[in-house]
């Protein structure tokens, strides 16, 4: 087999003008969308940046890569260890390890669909199944079992950095600094902080807002510096529900409940405190894991029946 010529590799060259090492080096860069006919009825623009759009249909892969790079850098990653994760951060950290040359071993709970445990064995991972649903617990005495490595994505620092030297920036440089303020899904903080610290260095006076559906339980993330924080919104499922249509029928893009919520946010800072502006957000692919959103679609469904028949 040819090597490819070197001057397709060379990372100074655009992503579709190179030959990739493999699919993970996609997650570099995503698009940035602005979305003119989703928010045509209102005076300022909404650029998109599309996380959705990157190797796995979310960030995932993004961090999971810079996880395993810094984890190897300092030395706390061997080579070929395996990974020990949870299932809920285990898409893009199987991938991502797999073309880093380490194995995956996931830990579920029991009442795991079949269907999300066939697709972690199609990646060759191992999967543990913790009987008792602790799974932090199952991983620990994994860690004493085996000697793999314990990835969590919701606290290593790792996740705020793929976001500050990744998203944030290419935010930056794909609008040339021509934004006033931003939005983003909190999920485990690193998306927003990032995103969020980089823009606060292009120009302090950009305003950055947490997105959450109403009635997500707990605080913010601590991940999250409360002080970048110009507003939490917690937006309703129906109005998050409203601009998924808007956007699939304006702009033939498909997206889940959390990035409308998103889209909900900017529609409501452009209507009210800053109109004429020009609002980054990150719209980001479902933070579920395989199957259970299916599981859970079910489960309401027989909930909903069961409560009409009453």
């Amino acid at each position: 087999m040819t090597a490819p010529e070197r001057e397709l590799q060379g990372p100074d060259l655009p992503l579709a003008a190179r030959i990739l090492p493999s699919w993970v080096e996609t997650a570099v860069t995503t698009p940035l969308v602005e979305l003119a006919r989703c928010f045509s009825d209102l005076d300022g623009r909404v650029l998109a940046k599309l996380e959705m759009a990157g190797p796995g249909g979310s960030s995932r892969v993004r961090v999971a890569q810079r996880l395993l790079i810094d984890a190897r850098m300092a030395g706390r990653l061997s080579p070929y260890q395996t990974l020990l994760v949870r299932g809920d951060q285990a898409p893009g950290m199987v991938q991502a390890g797999l073309i880093l040359g380490h194995p995956a071993l996931v830990v579920v709970g029991p009442d795991t669909p079949n269907e999300a445990l066939a697709q972690f064995e199609v990646f060759g991972a191992d999967v543990e199944v913790a009987t008792d649903h602790d799974l932090d617990a199952c991983i620990a005495s994994m860690v004493r079992c085996t000697g793999g490595f314990p990835v969590d994505v919701d606290v290593d620092p790792s996740n705020y950095r793929a976001h500050r030297l990744g998203t944030g920036a290419e935010i930056v440089r794909q609008s040339r600094g021509r934004v006033n303020a931003f939005c983003a899904h909190v999920h485990s903080g690193g998306t927003f902080e990032g995103c969020a610290a980089v823009l606060e260095e292009l120009d302090p006076r950009i305003r950055s807002h947490t997105v959450r559906l109403a009635g997500t339980p707990g605080p913010l993330p601590g991940q999250i510096d409360p002080r970048r924080v110009a507003r939490a919104f917690d937006i309703e499922a129906k109005a998050a529900q409203a601009q998924v249509q808007r956007m699939a029928r304006k702009e033939g893009i498909l997206i889940g409940l959390e990035a409308g919520a998103v889209l909900a946010a900017a529609r409501s800072l452009l209507e009210g405190p800053l109109p004429g502006s020009t609002i980054a957000v990150v719209l980001d692919g479902d933070s579920q894991v395989p199957g259970l959103r299916a599981k859970q679609t079910a489960d309401d469904a027989a909930s909903d029946s069961l409560a009409d028949a009453a």
